[in-house]
């Protein structure tokens, strides 16, 4: 088929604009796949059936690439032409669309956040640490991955902070989350006596980060898993700081990830790296949340 399929430019060569737009239409008839219908009854909000007049992209993306996917049909608000806002089915309050699946999970009863990897990426650092250095209670990101300190003490061996999640308890989860979450300004000084004043925590960028998630996702994931996550993303923390998936929920010692697709969005090449380098080698429960307008 695609060794007979005609070059656009040979379709009108008087005007390769809409020669263009045939081929275009061509491809999508050949190549993608029919139009379907979804019945979403388990997870709409609203308990509706659905009928797509054209298969989203992030289907096809799933399809495409043997990821797992869930097509939910929730309300959204459509009285603005802004950007779409949707209705949690919890709070009845117009949220973000990842905000709303999140409370569809939580009215079946699963905790969680939806803030991408942050909760795992601050977990880590709870576990690798004996004591948590005070001047990165602020960073945005995993000390894991931050190796350019200018002072040499604050710059830590990989393997040695991955070996200490495997010595981990709830103690030290609990006793580093309270030096993470500190409010209260502090003046830190390196061995050399300069001093760093932080007036600043983790909590202030993301309100999520709670004890109870630290302490409920340490539960259920375990420090053996936490050890696998943290020593793949040591080996490339700058490539795998990218692309975690939307939710982190658990319920009864299971974890579950979930990536949050609206309407119109596609997966990113950073989101396969994820599938392929976490998901797939340490067998995780990933899926694919695809949301549409019920």
């Amino acid at each position: 088929m695609v060794g007979s399929f005609p070059r656009y430019l040979d379709l009108n060569p008087e005007s390769p604009l809409e020669s263009f737009r045939i081929h275009f239409r061509m491809m999508r008839k050949y190549f993608l796949p029919e139009p379907s219908i979804c019945y979403t009854d388990r997870y709409s909000n609203r308990n509706s059936t659905l009928q797509m007049t054209r298969t989203p992209k992030s289907i096809v993306d799933c399809e495409k690439n043997g990821i797992p996917y869930d097509v939910f049909s929730l309300e959204c608000d459509r009285s603005t032409t802004r950007k779409r806002r949707w209705i949690g089915c919890i709070t009845k309050e117009l949220v973000s669309v990842e905000e709303c699946v999140f409370q569809f999970f939580r009215s079946k009863g699963w905790e969680g956040t939806w803030t991408e990897g942050n909760l795992v990426l601050h977990l880590l650092d709870a576990c690798s640490h004996d004591r948590y250095p005070e001047v990165f209670r602020n960073s945005t990101t995993s000390v894991i991955s931050y190796m350019g300190h200018a002072f040499d003490e604050w710059n830590f061996d990989r393997s040695d902070l991955c070996e200490n999640i495997l010595s981990s308890d709830l103690d030290r989860v609990i006793n580093n989350w309270k030096i993470m979450s500190n409010p209260d300004p502090v003046v830190v000084r390196d061995r050399d006596g300069w001093e760093i004043r932080m007036d600043t925590n983790m909590m202030m960028d993301d309100p999520s980060l709670t004890l109870e998630n630290f302490v409920g996702l340490y539960q259920s994931l375990g420090k053996d898993l936490l050890f696998d996550i943290a020593t793949i993303f040591s080996s490339d923390p700058y490539r795998f700081r990218s692309g975690w998936s939307d939710l982190t929920l658990w319920r009864d010692g299971k974890v579950r990830f979930v990536e949050v697709k609206g309407p119109g969005d596609t997966l990113h090449e950073s989101q396969f790296s994820h599938v392929e380098h976490f998901v797939r080698k340490l067998n995780l429960d990933y899926s694919v949340a695809i949301v549409l307008p019920s």
